[in-house]
């Protein structure tokens, strides 16, 4: 038996609110109010009420927020 494994580059990445908190390591409700302050990693609206963020925004947000603690 064999079987495939797709290949999925980070481009291919969306996260939701939960596990873009879980990777900045705050709760969600940060991100929700990160969203609504107009702060945090760039956002796509997905259908009325989802929200989506892409893995390489919110790499590139991390990595900005951390140039700047110094």
């Amino acid at each position: 038996m064999t079987s495939t494994v797709k290949n999925r580059s980070q481009s291919d990445v969306w996260l939701n609110s939960r596990q873009v908190a879980e990777r900045m390591g705050c709760h969600p409700q940060t991100i929700y109010v990160m969203r609504v302050e107009g702060r945090g990693p760039k956002w796509f609206r997905v259908g009325k009420n989802g929200v989506r963020y892409h893995i390489e925004d919110v790499d590139a947000y991390i990595r900005a927020q951390c140039g700047s603690e110094y």
